[in-house]
């Protein structure tokens, strides 16, 4: 499958820096981990929460106030390195099988504070420090995304949340985009993936 970047249509939200979506249960992929281990010399369940999986996810660790770890005086402290559902909030993206089709769609789950975030378009007036992901942007983030499911899919969760995250970014590290989008599609069937 090859990914039309001509078909991908530029995806607009304004950034309140509210911070209400780093008060939700964050999903963070495996190799997102062993990243953030390595960069912030975390150990790996100082990142993630302390039962490794909710709804088959691993989740970012909380503070008692029910923030992100890595919240500090309302600013992001891994901005540079965040993982892919903080880069893509408020929006996910559904890929068609082909590649030729591509809609940005708003998120819809996991806040604790609102329904969804208050930058989608439908809430704000177009104008200034309005944030376009451009069709580049989107194509990043569907080639990472479609590499880190395809990861979550193939390795085994039966030995405990360290050698999972270990194990998934060796996994992910090898991985080609065609491979990945094969598993994916594979396991998914032929509708829309979601990114």
């Amino acid at each position: 499958m090859q990914i039309i970047l001509s078909r991908i249509e530029t995806a607009n939200y304004l950034c309140r820096s509210c911070g209400t979506c780093c008060k939700a249960d964050i999903p963070i992929h495996a190799p997102e981990v062993m990243k953030l281990s390595e960069l912030t010399g975390l150990k790996i369940r100082e990142i993630v929460e302390d039962d490794g999986y909710k709804n088959h996810t691993l989740q970012m660790r909380l503070k008692n106030d029910e923030t992100c770890i890595f919240l500090k005086d309302s600013r992001c402290q891994i901005y540079g390195d965040r993982p892919l559902i903080c880069y893509k909030f408020p929006l996910q993206f559904a890929l068609a099988p082909d590649g030729q089709d591509i809609k940005a769609v708003p998120w819809w789950t996991g806040l604790k504070d609102a329904d969804s975030c208050v930058g989608l378009p439908e809430r704000y007036e177009t104008g200034v420090n309005n944030i376009a992901l451009q069709p580049e942007q989107i194509l990043a983030i569907l080639e990472k995304g479609i590499k880190l499911r395809a990861t979550r899919a193939q390795v085994s969760r039966k030995n405990g949340v360290d050698r999972f995250v270990r194990e998934s970014f060796e996994f992910f590290s090898s991985l080609t985009l065609e491979e990945a989008t094969k598993i994916l599609f594979q396991n998914q069937g032929k509708g829309f993936l979601i990114i």
